[in-house]
């Protein structure tokens, strides 16, 4: 029974609040950052996923879950092979817009590694994620500008930090970091 009126009020909460659902779709160019001699080059990816707009007049708070296709490619001699990771990334930013036009936003993000490939040539091959090996866990911080083209189509730019080392295996630390280019629709209006 606490559950139940818990989720009516905060259910009731969020219906009440100055709040717009938004279907986002994109692409990535993304990579990682090691501290390796390893030269890697940047893959492109997909970024598909909702953003929940909510608060009151400039300033909001912009929860966002949202599938992320991450990696980098690698060159040995005259071969390229890229390592592709699916990732669902939860960000949880505040957004300050600028008449109701140019919105800035930056905070934290969480994410939860889905799957992950290696390709080279005609050759793939699943990745596994283990204790050892690949975690499956990211995190960081992300940033980004956009732009309101329409008052219910929005196109942004956002910059993704990983923070939290993404391989278990090796000494170094590797982390994800990507640039997203992408494009929000708004469910409805702002009140």
């Amino acid at each position: 029974m606490k559950k139940i009126f818990l989720s009516a009020i905060l259910s009731f909460g969020l219906l009440n609040l100055n709040a717009q659902l938004g279907l986002r779709v994109g692409g990535t160019l993304a990579n990682i950052t090691n501290n390796s001699s390893i030269s890697t080059e940047n893959v492109f990816g997909l970024n598909l996923g909702v953003v929940y707009n909510m608060g009151q007049k400039a300033l909001t708070f912009k929860p966002g879950v949202i599938f992320t296709q991450k990696g980098y490619g690698v060159k040995f001699g005259g071969n390229t092979s890229t390592v592709n990771l699916n990732y669902i990334d939860i960000p949880l930013n505040l957004a300050y817009t600028i008449n109701n036009k140019l919105q800035f936003e930056a905070g934290p993000y969480i994410g939860y590694a889905l799957s992950g490939k290696v390709k080279s040539g005609s050759n793939s091959q699943d990745l596994t994620f283990s204790d050892n090996g690949l975690s499956r866990f990211d995190g960081g911080l992300n940033a980004g500008v956009a732009f309101y083209i329409k008052p219910q189509i929005q196109l942004g730019l956002t910059y993704n930090l990983g923070l939290l080392d993404i391989d278990n295996s090796s000494s170094g630390k590797i982390t994800n970091n990507y640039l997203s280019l992408n494009l929000v629709y708004f469910l409805g209006s702002k009140n």
